[in-house]
């Protein structure tokens, strides 16, 4: 809950603020910013899967069309739309009530926002590679860990917000390591291309995720979620298999050369309360 805070210099619109700051909140003040939302924001409604098109024309119109005459869109002023990555690179340390033998390990780079989708993609891509390399590094050479887990989050509301991360579950001993690990992986990447291989391994399950997302209703309920009122964004739909068809070894590199670099990098390490307890002694 806190490090989304932290990583975007400690905007509380990323994470749930502290207890003692919730507990001042009332029922009235949801009310009083909910209350024009309710009464005129714009509504976009979606309906898919196997459904009579007449019968639920027929029933919007019936109910949400019943209502009085809404916003047809919601103008955010752009200050509201921005968000700042976090620069100070001193390393993150939190902690945890679990186990003591239990501890994490992240590095997180910025990135940007999801405004060209050819690089979104591309970050997609350059983060699975990424994971196929610590998979190999982390948990079969090294041993440390099952796994690292890759996340790549491109914002759509936060112009030029974005971050790429890496992080694993590690004994407390081995978080120096596998952050080593994680730089060395990110080193590899910007000075050289991958191998042909390499990137079709990373590929392939993206294409087939891609084949089998358009058979499911929920893929679709989130893809035209927005059809209305972003339909550009519906253009994605169709160009995603050949965008990632077309993303080759040198623009991996050049990704990883534009945001996988050393002086952005956010370490982030978390570990037991009572470790954190002990070391203060």
């Amino acid at each position: 809950v806190k490090l989304p805070i932290l990583l975007a210099s400690g905007d509380q619109r990323f994470g749930m603020p502290d207890a003692a700051v919730l507990s001042k909140r009332s029922f009235d003040e949801a009310k009083a910013a909910l209350a024009p939302v309710i009464a005129s924001a714009p509504i976009e409604i979606t309906v898919v899967g196997d459904v009579d098109e007449n019968a639920v024309i027929k029933a919007v119109a019936e109910s949400f069309g019943a209502l009085p005459t809404r916003k047809l869109s919601d103008t955010v002023s752009a200050d509201v739309r921005t968000a700042s990555f976090r620069s100070d690179d001193s390393p993150i340390v939190l902690t945890h009530d679990g186990p003591q033998d239990k501890a994490m390990v992240e590095s997180v780079w910025p990135t940007t926002d999801d405004s060209n989708y050819r690089e979104v993609i591309g970050v997609e891509l350059l983060k699975d590679v990424m994971n196929l390399m610590l998979t190999e590094s982390v948990r079969e050479k090294l041993g440390d860990s099952y796994g690292v887990s890759l996340s790549s989050d491109m914002s759509d509301t936060f112009k030029g917000f974005g971050y790429l991360s890496a992080a694993a579950v590690v004994a407390p001993d081995k978080t120096d390591e596998v952050q080593q690990a994680i730089a060395e992986a990110a080193a590899q990447l910007r000075d050289k291309p991958v191998t042909a291989d390499l990137l079709a391994r990373a590929r392939n399950p993206e294409i087939e995720k891609a084949d089998h997302e358009q058979r499911d209703n929920g893929y679709w309920l989130a893809a035209l979620a927005k059809a209305q009122s972003e339909p550009d964004r519906l253009d994605r739909i169709r160009q995603k298999k050949v965008i990632l068809q077309s993303i080759t070894v040198a623009d991996i590199q050049k990704l990883a050369q534009k945001y996988l670099q050393p002086g952005k990098l956010q370490k982030v390490r978390i570990i037991s309360s009572k470790l954190a307890t002990t070391a203060s002694r």
